[in-house]
Order: C-alpha cells, then sequence, then structure tokens
C-alpha cells in the first residue's frame, strides 16, 4: 500500500533534532492547516500564480497552485524555560501538497531565544517585509488572493530567507521585526563568500483603531528592493485596508497597490479588493486585481470561503484571468 505521507529524510536543520530532543518538561507542540478548494478558471492564460490551467478549467487545489505546494502545511514548536525570564525556543515547519503526492516540502527552521521584551531566531526563516501585512489580505492564501495576483508582489511576499538571523522587540509602542540572511555562496571560487545579503525589517503600530506598517527588503543576490507601506482602520464591524509597495530591480521601478474593505459579524465575513500591479520587474503587463468573495466560521478552526476573482492585462483581452470557486481550511 502507498503510504499516506512521505517524507524525504535530507540533512534538515539543527532544529529538527533539537525537538526531538526535547525533554518530557518542555513545553512541545503541533500545529498545522489543511485546505482543499474546487475552482473553476476562465482564459487563464498568464498563469499568474505558477498554476497552468485551460479555459473553462475545473480543479480542486489550495491556493491555485496544482500538484505543488500552497496553503497547507505543519509546523513543530518546542520551548523549555532557562533562567529568570528566558526561554529556548525552535520550530520546524513543512509546507503539505495534500492535492498529489502528500509531500512535504522544507519551511520555516529556527532556534531562538525569547525574554519578555525580545526574541532572536537563527536559521530559515519569512521575511518580515512578507509578515508586516501579508495576512492583512482577507482572502490570503487562497485562490482569491491578491499576492501575485495583480494586488501584492509575489516575489517578496514568498519563500523563506536561508542562514538568517532575526530580531524582534517593541520599543515605544512600535514593534520591530529585522533579518538579516548572510550570503554563504562563493561563486568565483576565490575562497571568500560573495556577501550578497538581504536586509529586511519592518515596524508596525497600532494606536486606537488604526494599524500602522512600514517595511523595506533589500535582496542584493537578485538586485531586488521593495517598500511597503500599510494602513488599516476598524470601527464597529468595517474595516478598510490600503497597501503600497514600491519594487525596484537593476533599473526597472513599479508598484503594487491592493484596497480592501471588510464586513465582519461573529461568524461570518465579507470582503472586497482591488488592486493593480505595473512592475515590469514581476509581470510584463499591468495587472489589475479584483475579487470578491465570503469567508464562514463553522468552529473556530473550520472555515467555509467562497468567492469571485478576476485579473486583468493590458497586453491582451485573451489573457484576462476569471475565477469562481469555493474552499474549506481546517485548522488544528
Amino acid at each position: 500500500m502507498k503510504p499516506l505521507l512521505k517524507f524525504r529524510l535530507k540533512p534538515f536543520y539543527p532544529a529538527l533534532l533539537w525537538l526531538i530532543a526535547l525533554p518530557v518538561a518542555a513545553e512541545f507542540e503541533i500545529t498545522g492547516q489543511l485546505q482543499q478548494e474546487y475552482v473553476n478558471w476562465s482564459s487563464a492564460a498568464i498563469h499568474l500564480s505558477g498554476k497552468q490551467v485551460g479555459d473553462g478549467a475545473v480543479y480542486i487545489t489550495d491556493t491555485n497552485r496544482h500538484d505543488q505546494y500552497g496553503a497547507s502545511s505543519i509546523t513543530l514548536k518546542g520551548s523549555r524555560n532557562l533562567r529568570r525570564d528566558y526561554r529556548a525556543v525552535g520550530a520546524v515547519g513543512f509546507d503539505l501538497d495534500i492535492n498529489h503526492t502528500a509531500d512535504l516540502q522544507d519551511g520555516e527552521a529556527w532556534l531562538g531565544f525569547s525574554s519578555t521584551q525580545s526574541l532572536w531566531r537563527f536559521g530559515r526563516m519569512a521575511s518580515p517585509y512578507r509578515d508586516a501585512t501579508q495576512s492583512w489580505d482577507p482572502f490570503d492564501a487562497t485562490f482569491l488572493q491578491a499576492r501575485g495576483n495583480g494586488g501584492l508582489s509575489l516575489s517578496h511576499h514568498s519563500g523563506y530567507l536561508q542562514n538568517s538571523l532575526a530580531y524582534q522587540s517593541n520599543w515605544w509602542g512600535v514593534d520591530l521585526d529585522f533579518a538579516w540572511a548572510m550570503d554563504q555562496q562563493d561563486e568565483n571560487q576565490d575562497g571568500e563568500t560573495d556577501g550578497d545579503d538581504t536586509l529586511a525589517l519592518a515596524l508596525t503600530k497600532a494606536m486606537g483603531g488604526w494599524t500602522l506598517a512600514l517595511a523595506r527588503e533589500d535582496d542584493q543576490r537578485s538586485d531586488r528592493q521593495a517598500s511597503k507601506f500599510g494602513a488599516r482602520f476598524g470601527h464597529d464591524s468595517w474595516q478598510y485596508q490600503l497597501q503600497y509597495e514600491r519594487l525596484e530591480a537593476a533599473d526597472d521601478y513599479g508598484y503594487d497597490a491592493l484596497f480592501n474593505l471588510i464586513w465582519h459579524s461573529d461568524l461570518t465575513q465579507v470582503a472586497f479588493s482591488v488592486g493593480k500591479t505595473d512592475a515590469p520587474s514581476e509581470f510584463a503587463a499591468q495587472l489589475n486585481y479584483y475579487a470578491l468573495g465570503m469567508k464562514y466560521a463553522f468552529t473556530s478552526d473550520t472555515i467555509f470561503h467562497i468567492g469571485y476573482r478576476t485579473t486583468r492585462t493590458d497586453a491582451s483581452p485573451n489573457n484576462n484571468e476569471r475565477a469562481v470557486g469555493m474552499g474549506l481550511r481546517f485548522l488544528f
């Protein structure tokens, strides 16, 4: 019988061995989520999110990723009390393909120390730039999402920083998140590392009903830079969000802009999103993004979503992408 899950055992990061060796007295937990979607695509000629589909095709999918890794994931976390207010912490995460082979792909993997004021981490992790506002998108990690579909950049909101040192803290009510990914490659084979590091910084401030965010990422290896501003305001059952990115790549400059209007009750959320991408480094054509959808929580960990998304391009009317579908996400 074919196994349900196939683990590709590689020389994983020291974090995995550290977690396995945790004594019984330490805190240990496994968290994750599974998601499946039923989606119909039309005129999907631009293949925005790495998914190649035909006109009028129907797919069982996960975040618009066919036979690839989408929203489904699993994470192992552990911690142990040290002296005074310090703790040793660690995490190993895997992106899970539940559409095809039930395979696992490397996700985050880090070790660190935490206190009441700060968190230091070392290893592989998401960029502070990515974490600053990506989760604001009410459709994040679904086929309706703005990321890569004309509302948020794909290159700066995916993947992980390798060989990284990260620091998180709060100063005067401002959340600070910084990461330095060290380039340890020696492409010239001259005995010295190339030094094409990546630096990322995010600042977030909540005050009253407002949340403001500033973020910057400089990827020297790929010669890509990005700056981002985000603002959101909530009042009663309504929330308004705005994000703007300036993207730089070699001599190309561009931008992404995204606006979200969200209404929510105890169990239901309805959202409308509109965005625009004009960034040669991301896509050759200008993209206009629209999405309308609803989420309903059967329980706090079982959430149903349904909606419609279209991404239009000025390159050709035949390259417009339309998707309508529904999905279910289960958290554990």
